[in-house]
């Protein structure tokens, strides 16, 4: 067995176990930033102008990801799945800035991360679930048409071309991913699909259990703004954020 295929088998049953963990059917699309919720990661999404995907960091029991909301909603969602998989398997690693999607063999954690994000997303089972119902047997060059794709996308809020990624690895031809590439905006809404999967979405928000507790309290005016800052502070939603003098060599900051 190849590195590649030994890998690919690890971080399809890490994701198959994750879906087991949260409850979440092999054949369903997956809500990714609840499932980071529940995980207890807290998560800060922002727009920054630069070509970096997010970066997550662990200190002590806090966990952070971050994504940036300047990247297509789409490939969001791949991040928050590759982040997961730094956070939880990646046990030697307490930070690093990501640019996800691009399945490197040359950076095997990256690379790794990728391969989890694509199976937990979406699972073969799924894929094939759906095309099934689109009266579609088998995955093959013959049968498969840019509709086909577009709609699975649309299901699994991924990216277009984590999309065709995905299909390749259950069998699609480069060759025939390459003519669905171009254009897929436009394509989109011709076919009559919302659009928004593939644009930007530049918003702010924070997703934590702990921070959401936190500032419930204050907006009632049950703590006072010193102390909701000392709680985010003991919870590290600060601290991990801002510390520019933990990092190791190689990490984050």
């Amino acid at each position: 067995m190849s590195k590649w295929n030994e890998w690919a088998e690890i971080c399809k049953k890490k994701a198959l176990e994750t879906r087991i963990e949260y409850g979440i059917s092999p054949y369903s699309p997956i809500e990714v930033f609840k499932l980071l919720k529940e995980a207890d990661i807290n998560v800060i999404k922002e727009p920054i102008d630069s070509h970096i995907s997010g970066f997550f960091l662990k200190r002590g029991h806090s966990e952070l990801v971050f994504i940036n909301t300047k990247r297509s909603i789409g490939h969001q969602n791949f991040t928050a799945a590759h982040e997961y998989y730094h956070i939880k398997f990646d046990v030697d690693i307490s930070g690093r800035v990501c640019f996800v999607g691009r399945f490197d063999v040359r950076e095997p954690n990256e690379f790794k991360a990728d391969l989890f994000a694509s199976y937990l997303l979406a699972p073969d089972e799924a894929i094939n679930f759906h095309l099934y119902r689109r009266g579609i047997q088998r995955l093959d060059d013959s049968t498969i048409t840019l509709k086909d794709v577009i709609d699975l996308e649309q299901i699994f809020g991924i990216s277009h071309t984590a999309m065709l990624v995905r299909l390749q690895q259950m069998g699609l031809s480069s060759e025939k991913a390459a003519v669905f590439k171009p254009n897929v905006i436009k394509n989109a809404r011709s076919l009559g699909y919302n659009v928004s999967l593939y644009q930007e979405s530049n918003d702010y928000a924070v997703i934590s259990k702990y921070a959401e507790k936190a500032k419930i309290a204050f907006d009632k005016g049950l703590i006072s703004s010193g102390k909701y800052e000392e709680l985010l502070l003991e919870a590290g939603l600060i601290d991990i954020l801002y510390s520019e003098n933990e990092h190791e060599e190689g990490d984050l900051i």
